[in-house]
């Protein structure tokens, strides 16, 4: 419930922001797993929540993942979020779906390309859109969240692949992701846990 951005001392834990990532009866289980900070020192934590906050103008959802503005003292969404796990119509082939819910679980910042990572378990963007890279999204100021390219990542069983860790290798420009899942696109191996993104090339699994 609390984060603390300045050394901790015997008798100081400050709560960051107004409202929004709190545990409440509406949402009783809010659980924070992730946090980066970005080129402009904003926080972005990610987890597995959901609640409104007012943004001046109106209320808006946070859900799973969260930005905090330090100079407005507000918790805000990111654009065209939020995350979400899609359910097909016809669910006779899809049962684990049924009663899955979205996460984030892990969270890295590309400084240099002030991009966000964010990993976890989701299929779908706002509205229920199906994404291409399952389990794994960027975002950025301009583009908010955007499905990854190079591939997304799958599971054999019909349940929603999971990424749980993420490590951005700055100096090579890529990405590293570990988790629960089978292949990446047409790819696929017996161990088939880890996998590296890059830039304009299809993602890869690490052997």
């Amino acid at each position: 419930r609390w984060l603390g951005m300045r050394p901790l001392s015997r008798d100081s834990l400050l709560r960051i922001g107004e409202g929004g990532l709190c545990s409440r009866a509406s949402d009783p289980a809010t659980m924070l797993s992730a946090a980066a900070i970005g080129s402009d020192g904003d926080l972005f934590v990610g987890g597995s929540f959901s609640s409104r906050i007012w943004d001046g103008a109106s209320f808006v959802v946070l859900k799973h993942v969260a930005r905090y503005q330090a100079r407005r003292n507000l918790w805000m969404p990111l654009d065209h979020g939020p995350l979400a796990v899609f359910r097909p119509l016809n669910l006779s082939n899809h049962s684990q779906i049924k009663n899955q819910t979205a996460s984030v679980k892990a969270l890295a910042y590309a400084n240099k390309e002030n991009r966000l990572f964010v990993a976890g378990k989701f299929n779908a963007l706002a509205g229920g859109t199906k994404l291409t890279s399952a389990g794994i999204v960027e975002w950025t100021q301009d583009g908010g969240l955007v499905a990854l390219s190079g591939g997304g990542l799958i599971r054999y069983d019909n349940q929603i692949p999971e990424a749980s860790a993420l490590a951005y290798d700055a100096d090579n420009k890529k990405l590293y992701v570990a988790g629960i899942f089978d292949a990446i696109g047409t790819q696929a191996s017996e161990c088939s846990t880890l996998a590296e993104y890059s830039p304009g090339s299809p993602a890869r699994l690490v052997y």
